[in-house]
């Protein structure tokens, strides 16, 4: 019904035909399956490229030349969208959008609100879907692509961890069975994983908390063949044989020797040389589950993975500052020195901002939201009742007493939604200023990175006040387009999958539903 003859399909292009006929130029662009990264200004950081929205979702997309509109539709409902316009119709009739889409790059972009308003209309009950509607749309498919290549090993773990606990906690067969293929798939690829160590641990820690949470279950036929051993071989390999790299120095021969330079460096030529970065951390939580896995089944493995856990035991206790409202921070003061630290004085982003340290400043509350997990791990590498388990038990405890009281920032009157502070002490100052992926004049201001609590890792920490902020959270979809403004903050330019690009989680059903399984589990 939508099929005029002048009309092509130009909207959000990817590859580009050029035919000329007289004096009409008719560009067509192919369907694309993925997110393309253009360069958008920061006013329009978090709006939506329309083509990918709304095809990603199943709908159809064509752009009228004559008309110089976008057009959305399906079977039954059709939406036209004249460029650089508040303006556009829903059928027959006329609408008006808070905001005016814009044309960029040849591409079209459109506010959250926009993007909401046009779900309605095209897919009825869009906005009170089901848990099951929701998985089907984002988790079910992403867990079928690739996840262990370049553009999307670093995200998969962050998006996929609270999912993968509630396919266990929630007993549900099939969301399990989705795991299990994804991790089939890369054992028959893993040759292909994506370099770089970081990378690559981002994507283990999700296989060995699915190691763990399907041998608790009972579910050992789930676990694919072989991946508990490859595992525990590149963990072997990434703390004993592989080189670790150092700022400004040669490599370490491994990981264990550059971690006992940092435990016993107590005044490096910068700050941040002893920093105890992811990399490791990841490598004990992975280390932990893999011991817990062990216990019964290898204790040889389980001997040699002591070493590991060992040290991450010196690190909990030598590392860990306690402050005075009964929590703690990690290492405060250790990034003081290093560049993505070095305009945190600044309370507002403003062009040319000057540089302006804080010598005890505590850990970005983004890189921290790993730590519930973490800690989860490394307890649960022990038996009941034993030392280690309970100190790190105890650190969750104070890690959810610095986090509320220091970092969440409730809704107010004045600002309706939960924000985090950029720093764990509290501190709100600008983070990653001139960052390789923001760009010149370009970073994180005041509660820019409170999009992250999102991905729902807070929910790790005990007590029951975590869990009802994700309800309270989960109950406020869809987000108006100041707070999807707000936690998307100034983006990054890396490529990532087309479900997490930029503010499509925010609008697509995946972080509704990341909040909806953290309120449970």
């Amino acid at each position: 019904m939508m099929m005029g003859v002048n009309r092509c399909i130009k909207l959000l292009p990817v590859a580009v035909t050029v035919v000329v006929a007289g004096i009409v130029f008719l560009m067509y662009f192919c369907n694309i399956t993925k997110a393309t990264t253009i360069n958008q200004p920061e006013s329009y950081r978090y709006y939506i490229q329309v083509r990918d929205a709304f095809e990603t979702m199943g709908f159809k997309v064509e752009w009228d030349v004559k008309k110089h509109c976008a057009i959305v539709f399906n079977d039954y409902h059709s939406v036209i969208l004249p460029a650089n316009s508040s303006v556009g119709k829903i059928d027959d009739g006329r609408i008006e959008f808070d905001k005016s889409n814009v044309i960029l790059d040849e591409k079209m972009l459109i506010p959250p609100s926009t993007y909401n308003i046009i779900m309605e209309t095209l897919k009825p009950g869009y906005t009170k879907r089901s848990i099951e509607a929701l998985w089907d749309e984002t988790v079910g498919l992403h867990l079928q692509d690739e996840l262990w290549n370049e553009q999307n090993i670093y995200d998969a773990g962050h998006y996929l961890m609270i999912p993968l606990h509630a396919a266990f906690i929630l007993d549900n067969g099939e969301y399990q069975q989705q795991f299990a293929d994804q991790f089939a798939y890369f054992m028959d690829n893993k040759d292909n994983i994506a370099e770089g160590r970081l990378n690559q641990l981002h994507y283990y820690y999700l296989l060995s908390r699915f190691i763990v949470l399907a041998s608790d279950a009972g579910q050992h036929k789930m676990i694919p063949e072989g991946m508990p051993e490859y595992l525990y071989d590149r963990i072997i390999k990434i703390w004993c044989y592989e080189p670790a790299w150092q700022w400004d120095q040669s490599d370490f021969p491994n990981m264990k020797e550059r971690l006992l330079w940092k435990l016993n460096t107590q005044r490096p030529d910068k700050s941040y040389y002893r920093a105890i970065i992811d990399e490791e951390l990841f490598t004990f939580a992975i280390a932990a589950d893999l011991s817990h896995y062990y216990q019964d089944k290898d204790i040889d493995k389980r001997s040699i993975l002591a070493d590991i856990l060992d040290i991450a035991y010196q690190v909990f206790t030598k590392e860990v500052i306690p402050t005075e409202n009964g929590g703690w921070l990690f290492q405060p003061g250790v990034w003081s020195e290093h560049p993505d630290y070095a305009y945190v004085g600044n309370a507002q982003k403003a062009p040319n901002l000057p540089s302006k340290t804080i010598n005890n400043i505590a850990m970005d509350t983004s890189h921290s939201h790993r730590f519930p997990l973490w800690l989860k791990s490394l307890a649960e590498a022990y038996s009941p009742g034993s030392n280690e388990g309970e100190y790190y038990n105890r650190l969750r405890e104070g890690l959810t007493k610095q986090f509320t009281d220091k970092a969440l920032v409730e809704p107010s009157d004045e600002v309706p939604y939960y924000r985090t502070t950029n720093f764990m002490d509290g501190t709100n100052g600008v983070y990653r200023w001139n960052y390789s992926t923001q760009g010149s004049n370009n970073g994180y201001g005041p509660y820019e990175l409170s999009g992250t609590m999102l991905l729902g890792w807070w929910t790790f920490l005990p007590g029951d006040y975590i869990n009802n902020v994700y309800k309270d959270i989960s109950r406020q979809f869809p987000l108006s387009d100041d707070v999807i403004q707000l936690y998307v903050g100034p983006g990054t330019s890396r490529e990532r999958h087309h479900l997490i690009e930029g503010s499509a989680p925010y609008v697509n059903g995946y972080l509704e539903l990341i909040s909806i399984l953290a309120e449970n589990i």
